[in-house]
């Protein structure tokens, strides 16, 4: 059996019960106000023709008495029949309407003439349903005999059956409307919002966290309505940061892997970086032992010397390409900026060749030296001139430039990197010194580089900023401290 039939049991049936026993009260009380009706109608009217006769009897004659007695049951609709007896219980006047009706038995007359009380016999004839009523007669102080009134009864069982149908029709209509009026509550009020909270939570067990439920009221329901609502959003809010962690999760292990690779790829760089400088070391001092051998005007002198310096030249290409993969304190000093640059673009300018990059440095030598390690600068420029050539497209040009700037009230130097790149869009414009944040496809970059760099800028007290426009290019800019000649002083 299902809610909607059980509430509706529940309450019809008690409706039922209390309709049924105010409609059976009221027709008891309607059926016993009828029947003290006619019984004192009856009473009445009987006494009334009591008196009438006994008059008759002591003033008149027998024709008078006839002729009321037939005056009453041709004119009173509900009396049938009038009779007297005499003493002996003979009938010396009768006006009957009935003419299938014995009569009441002669039992009851005899009983009605021997106690001188009246008496009221209820019997059936011809169908009908007769109440008579039996009075004994006195004209003159002496028993004259029994007058018999018969009246229709029948009139009342209609009136009191057309009450009862009347009584049960009003409480069958009284309950059908109270069924409807339930139904319509229970079914709007109750039965809807309890629908509509099966039906959410069945979808949020089959895993839709989104529903919600209809509120239909402020009621109780209304509010566990409210209640569930709350609690959906709730589980959707925490299903999405469970998938943001999950996601971040995965994408630091991503990263976390790749940087291990990149340890171990910087392992072996060193490890055949060594490799090479040994032979490189002997190929150095045997070709200085040769120059030292010839004489000073020997032709080729000239082509060792030659010799001696590309190995100079491979031995530093080498110690700086390694320099990012060796983290170390800085270790600050009067450093020439131009002479960090020149070191630096023999390393890319083949990388910005291969990709149709123009790889251009604009730093006077004018410029005063600035107070920064040298290594880390090295490695600063080499990380943001290897992604401005990544993001400049074939054709483009890749620019550093120095100039003098003071920055809060300090003296130094800027350097800026410029690319004609796209640009970096606005809303991760932020976000690019994040660790592990980068544009570049997961192969290709770990979100490390820049991380570092800004790392690497600030231990050496100086200052890293980032201007960009998309489609007009970017600009890295690294404020260098200049160099006080009083320092060295200081640190001796």
């Amino acid at each position: 059996m299902g809610l909607r039939l059980r509430l509706v049991l529940l309450l019809l049936v008690p409706m039922i019960l209390v309709v049924a026993g105010y409609a059976y009260l009221r027709v008891t009380e309607e059926r016993e106000q009828r029947r003290v009706e006619f019984d004192r109608r009856v009473e009445v009217t009987t006494r009334a023709i009591r008196l009438a006769v006994e008059r008759d009897l002591r003033s008149g004659t027998r024709a008078d008495i006839e002729q009321l007695a037939s005056d009453l049951v041709l004119r009173q609709t509900e009396i049938l029949r009038v009779r007297l007896l005499d003493q002996q219980l003979a009938t010396s006047v009768d006006a009957n309407l009935l003419t299938e009706d014995p009569g009441v038995p002669i039992e009851r007359l005899r009983e009605a003439r021997d106690s001188g009380q009246s008496a009221v016999v209820e019997r059936r004839a011809a169908g009908l349903r007769l109440h008579s009523v039996l009075l004994p007669i006195r004209s003159s102080g002496k028993d004259e005999g029994v007058l018999e009134v018969t009246y229709v009864a029948s009139r009342l069982e209609a009136d009191l059956l057309r009450e009862n149908h009347q009584s049960g029709l009003s409480a069958a209509v009284l309950v059908i409307l109270l069924g409807l009026v339930v139904w319509f509550a229970l079914e709007r009020l109750v039965l809807r919002p309890v629908v509509d909270l099966t039906q959410a939570l069945e979808r949020v067990s089959a895993g839709d966290v989104r529903a919600t439920v209809p509120v239909r009221s402020r009621d109780e329901l209304g509010q566990v309505a409210m209640a569930f609502n709350r609690m959906t959003a709730r589980l959707e809010e925490a299903r999405q940061r469970v998938e943001t962690e999950t996601d971040r999760s995965l994408e630091l292990m991503r990263r976390l892997r790749l940087t291990e690779s990149l340890a171990v790829a910087g392992k072996l760089s060193s490890s055949i970086a060594h490799e090479v400088g040994t032979p490189l070391n002997i190929i150095a001092g045997r070709a200085e032992l040769v120059l030292r051998m010839l004489p000073a005007d020997s032709p080729l002198r000239q082509d060792l010397g030659v010799i001696t310096s590309q190995i100079d030249r491979i031995s530093r290409m080498i110690r700086a390409s390694l320099d990012p993969f060796h983290p170390r304190e800085p270790e600050p000093a009067d450093t020439e900026l131009r002479s960090v640059t020149d070191g630096i673009r023999p390393l890319l300018q083949h990388f910005a060749r291969s990709r149709g990059v123009k790889l251009a440095a604009t730093v006077s030598a004018d410029l005063p030296p600035v107070f920064v390690d040298p290594g880390h600068l090295q490695q600063v420029l080499i990380n943001l001139l290897t992604n401005a050539i990544e993001a400049t497209p074939a054709g483009g040009q890749v620019e550093v430039t120095a100039a003098q700037r003071t920055q809060d009230e300090h003296p130094g130097v800027a350097v800026a990197v410029r690319d004609t790149g796209s640009g970096i869009p606005e809303q991760i414009l932020p976000r690019i010194f994040d660790p592990f944040f980068s544009t570049k496809p997961s192969h290709v970059g770990t979100g490390l580089g820049l991380s570092i760099c800004r790392d690497l800028v600030k231990s050496n007290g100086s200052d890293i900023q980032v201007a960009s426009k998309p489609g007009e290019g970017t600009v890295f800019t690294v404020w260098l401290p200049a160099a006080r000649p009083d320092r060295g002083k200081e640190q001796s």
